[in-house]
This record gives C-alpha cells, structure tokens and sequence, in this order.
C-alpha cells in the first residue's frame, strides 16, 4: 500500500523508505524540513502544512518518483540544492498545488527542467553560471518562472536602454540586447559582444541566439566575460527583461 511519513522536527530524519506504492507520501505538518542530510527513497508525493517548505538535494529528487508537491495553503516551497558539479534537475513531471519550487543548481554547468508551475532558479554565487560552464534550463516561463542572481557580488540590475543603430551601436530596450552594429558569428562571439557592451558590474541583459535566449549578468565590471554569469534559456524567444 501506500505510506505516509508525517515529520514533525526540521532536521534529523535519518531515513525514509516508501514501499511499493505509487503514492507514499511525506507529510509536513509542523516546521520547515531539511532532508538533505537523510536518505529518501520511494515517496511520489509530498504535503507541505500552510507556509512550510521542504529541502532536498539534486540527487535525492533522482532518486525519488515525485509526482506532486501540494500545500494546506499560505506560500510553501520545494528547495532543491545542487552540488559542486554538474547537476541535472528535472521537475518537470511535478504537479504543484499551492506550492512552488525553488532550484539552485550549484556550481558547473547544471541542465535544468521546470515545471508547469512558477518556479525560480537561484543563482547563489558569482561562479554558479559562468560563460564557459553556464546552466540551461528547459521550459521557463517568461511570464512566470524567474532568475535570482541577488547573491552575486554585484545585485542585478536592468541594463539602461541603449538607442541601436544599425551598422553603428547594438541596442538594448528593457533589457533586451540586440546586434545592430553586427551580426554576431557564434554564440562565442555573441557573448564577447555583449561583454563588450554590458561592462558594468550587475548590469543585467537578455539576448538572443539561435533557438535560445540567454540570460546575462556582468560581474567583474570589464569587457571580459570569463566571470560572467550566463544561463541558456532553451527554446525561449526573449522579448524583454
């Protein structure tokens, strides 16, 4: 049959096993829950009291069948922490119900997948999403999910507009970039031309190329990139920030 483990404390579980059901499930009734430190197998659901939130690893939402994350009400998380390599977090096949999640993949390039929900990814250090070892994530949502870079050394801001002209200045509007001075060759030489353009430490820009759009931010306050962050949005056609 089906399990339930209901926890009452916030750390120190040490083990949960579901059995062969297809429903076990994890109840969250009085405080918010750190299992990053347990080892969690078989639950396909979790039930999250009013305004609590639950912590996992990357390799515990593998290892586990989630299939939905529901809350009593208020605002209730799923936190999924990556590690120091390179992540795949896939929460697509989640169903949340008054419920959301929050991914930081750590650092190295994680591959990401969000659900059908508002979720929002984190970038909790300078060196999480670099430009030569950048996260992408599948299915964001432009009008719902969003990108924190708030722990960066520098915050996060919209770069100011830049009127374009072509052949002359590559534009900004709200945040988008654009190459209008010119086309750009690669998605190498597209960063090395933003870089360029976008030197000022948390200055923040969108742009696309190819399929994808991608995401931006100047840390180190000069026209090299190495330090930069860069996510790929996959399949996303950016309009603005």
């Amino acid at each position: 049959g089906d399990d339930n483990f209901n926890i009452v404390g916030s750390t120190g579980v040490a083990t949960i096993t579901g059995g062969t059901g297809t429903l076990d499930k994890i109840t969250i009734s009085t405080a918010d829950y750190d299992a990053t430190a347990d080892t969690v197998t078989g639950i396909e659901v979790i039930a999250l009291g009013s305004g609590l939130d639950i912590t996992i690893t990357a390799a515990q939402l593998a290892a586990n069948s989630l299939s939905a994350v529901g809350s009593a009400g208020g605002t209730s998380l799923l936190n999924v922490s990556g590690t120091s390599g390179a992540d795949t977090i896939d929460i697509s096949g989640i169903t949340f119900t008054t419920a959301t999640a929050v991914i930081t993949g750590g650092a190295l390039a994680d591959v990401i997948t969000l659900s059908a929900a508002t979720d929002s990814v984190v970038i909790a250090a300078d060196t999480d999403s670099i430009t030569t070892a950048y996260d992408s994530i599948t299915s964001y949502g432009l009008t719902a999910d969003t990108i924190s870079t708030a722990a960066a050394t520098a915050t996060g801001v919209v770069a100011s507009d830049v009127t374009a002209s072509v052949g002359v200045t590559n534009g900004i509007a709200t945040g988008l970039f654009t190459f209008d001075k010119a086309a750009a060759s690669s998605l190498t030489d597209a960063i090395a031309k933003v870089g360029a353009d976008v030197a000022t430490a948390g200055d923040s820009v969108v742009f696309q190329y190819g399929t994808a759009a991608y995401f931006f931010q100047d840390v180190d306050g000069a026209t090299t990139t190495t330090s930069d962050i860069l996510i790929e949005l996959v399949g996303t056609t950016a309009t603005s920030m």
